[in-house]
């Protein structure tokens, strides 16, 4: 698929590697490396004893959400958390290849070329889950205000829940002048579907060895479940409503 063709590009050409295997001299430092220049984000010296995701993590993260958000019917819950830092770390990489010392290695066109690609998952990524908020803003407001009472990782970020917000108020004064403003007070409702899941499959790819297993509905006898493993490495078509909870806590990839 287009996605795939599209995130296999990473496997042989990974921005966030470093060029060399050494430190060089403090001479040198403006010269090209991912990592010590993601760790000049605020401009001191990251302490060692500080527990510090790579660059190549975050991309990793960001790559396994932005999959499981192209293929899931629904949306799922925010990773801006990845995203606000790998935004900035692209910034900081893009400001060492424009260094003086580095503007003519042959190495930046490629390192130009990856940032766009990241750049491409990013965008599509936040694209994606907009196009969702806009066909589904009532629910995904509704969803996200349940999972905050529960105690669940929010389903909206802070700049998307004021999108959803604007969005159906828009959509209301809409309606309303269109067609609802006409109806007796008691039909003046906007109805509030809920996605009904169950029957949406999806392929899915188990990551580790400790999933459940998950009941599903049985295809061939109407009214009747099936109890399905989920080995790791193994790949499923099944119910996504099924592997929905595996999804988020990252036990299973959307493929």
């Amino acid at each position: 698929s287009e996605m795939e063709s599209d995130s296999e590009l990473f496997d042989t050409d990974d921005l966030f590697m470093e060029v060399s295997s050494q430190r060089e001299p403090e001479t040198q430092q403006s010269s090209i490396d991912a990592s010590e220049a993601v760790r000049e984000v605020h401009g001191g010296v990251v302490d060692d004893d500080v527990e510090y995701v790579t660059p190549a993590q975050l991309l990793s993260e960001m790559k396994a959400a932005w999959q499981n958000e192209c293929g899931a019917p629904c949306l799922l819950p925010h990773v801006f958390d990845i995203v606000d830092p790998l935004l900035e770390q692209i910034t900081e990489i893009e400001n060492a290849i424009s260094r003086p010392n580095n503007k003519d290695k042959p190495s930046v066109p490629m390192h130009q070329m990856e940032i766009a690609r990241i750049q491409y998952i990013l965008n599509d990524y936040m694209r994606r889950r907009l196009h969702k908020i806009e066909e589904h803003a009532r629910l995904v407001m509704r969803e996200h205000t349940a999972r905050v009472t529960n105690g669940q990782k929010e389903l909206l970020g802070p700049k998307e829940l004021t999108f959803a917000h604007r969005f159906a108020s828009a959509e209301t004064r809409l309606y309303h002048s269109a067609f609802l403003g006409k109806l007796p007070a008691p039909l003046q409702k906007i109805p509030v579907p809920a996605l009904n899941l169950e029957h949406l499959r999806c392929f899915a790819k188990v990551l580790k060895d400790d999933v459940e297993d998950v009941v599903a509905s049985d295809l061939i006898e109407a009214h009747s479940e099936v109890v399905i493993q989920l080995p790791e490495d193994s790949i499923h078509c099944i119910s996504f409503a099924s592997v929905k909870d595996h999804i988020e806590n990252e036990k299973i990839l959307m493929m």
